[in-house]
């Protein structure tokens, strides 16, 4: 296995492509309520896998193409930048590092900087918040995953919406507004059960993933539509077990917010967070009120249709390192006779000899016979030189 600069280009290609299609797909509601919005997290993030693993593999092939495919790799890689020994590869190379580690290092800052400053913010002790959220953790059956402890829930004017924050040190935060039982009871449901599924920790390897790949439009469509697909995952986890009516009322508690929040004055922002709504993103609200006020059946039972789409994936997935493209030139003729003895070899003037003792000789366009070892034999039949057996 090794990474080259063409299994690198390949691996980018695919997986730009695969995201495509999942993001046009997810579009379609009927493919989420048929595969579900778990299958579709987990194929976006073997997209991000066959970004992030440009392999080539002993089974890999390489593809050779001439034209602007070869002329481009010649402007890029081969020549240099007036009496520099500089390729334009090498500046883009150096671009590449410098833009991921000044985003990188910006948001391991900004995250640092929320969590101080979410620490200073009021943890809410009174009794209807501690009542509520012993509710909703009772009423889990995986509170064992998440105890009741390890979650701070704190309030601050510095946020419009209720938004959990931490991988390891969790807090949900409310804004400073009063809620019923039944508005605080679906809002930190909603919160606890995003700490349940590790959704904070997906988006921020996903906002990770953006930020190395910064280069590349398509993975933000990626961090957009995961995002998205884990609220609405979300909201089909909290709402599962409820009737009609109780959706109801967790989308009113939702419109409720929504309603209430102001954008101005407000400065807490960051990618890791799971936020319950935004008054930014309304198209992919209406999307969530239609699938949870169940206009859209989700299938449960019977999995073949997620596991063949899966498995169809995973073997696009496995040809996609299949192959490579290589840039393909003719060898100028005076390099190619550049000393006296020197032969072309070539199909029609060339072949090996197995020997009936199994040993190979290759036969040149001089008629002079030299012994090879089996692996060149193989390497040369792969070129094109025939193998041919010696009779008996």
């Amino acid at each position: 296995m090794q990474v080259t600069l063409f299994s690198f280009f390949i691996s980018v290609v695919w997986s730009s492509f695969l995201i495509v299609v999942i993001y046009l797909f997810r579009k379609m509601r009927f493919l989420i309520c048929q595969f579900g919005v778990m299958s579709l997290v987990l194929l976006y993030l073997f997209c991000a896998i066959r970004m992030a693993v440009p392999l080539d593999f002993t089974f890999t092939k390489g593809i050779s193409l001439e034209g602007m495919f070869s002329g481009i790799y010649e402007r890029v890689v081969i020549e240099k930048i007036g009496m520099t020994d500089i390729s334009v590869l090498s500046i883009l190379f150096f671009l590449w590092i410098a833009g991921s580690s000044v985003l990188l290092v910006g948001f391991v800052y900004q995250y640092h900087m929320a969590k101080k400053e979410i620490s200073t913010y009021p943890i809410r002790q009174d009794e209807q918040c501690q009542r509520v959220f012993a509710e909703v953790v009772n009423g889990s059956k995986r509170q064992k995953l998440l105890p009741f402890r390890e979650i701070n829930i704190r309030y601050s004017g510095e946020v419009n919406t209720p938004r959990g924050l931490g991988i390891f040190d969790r807090s949900i935060i409310l804004p400073d507004e009063a809620y019923t039982d039944k508005e605080l009871y679906y809002i930190l449901k909603h919160e606890y059960t995003h700490f349940l599924n590790r959704d904070l920790l997906v988006k921020m390897l996903i906002h990770i993933f953006c930020c190395v790949f910064w280069w590349n439009p398509i993975v933000y469509f990626l961090e957009k539509d995961v995002s998205q697909a884990l609220e609405i995952k979300c909201d089909l986890c909290v709402t599962e077990q409820m009737d009609n009516r109780e959706k109801a009322d967790y989308l009113a508690t939702i419109l409720s917010i929504l309603k209430k929040a102001d954008t101005a004055g407000k400065k807490l922002v960051l990618y890791s967070t799971a936020q319950l709504v935004s008054k930014e993103h309304e198209t992919e609200i209406v999307e969530r009120f239609r699938i949870v006020s169940g206009k859209h059946r989700f299938r449960r039972g019977r999995k073949i249709l997620p596991a063949t789409g899966i498995a169809a994936f995973l073997a696009v997935f496995v040809f996609s390192y299949s192959f490579v493209l290589q840039p393909c030139y003719e060898a100028p003729v005076e390099e190619i006779e550049a000393e006296p003895d020197a032969q072309e070899l070539r199909p029609d003037n060339t072949y090996i000899l197995k020997g009936k003792d199994g040993i190979y000789t290759i036969v040149l366009p001089s008629g002079t016979r030299q012994d090879i070892d089996e692996k060149f034999a193989v390497e040369m039949e792969k070129q094109g030189i025939n193998i041919v057996k010696e009779e008996d």
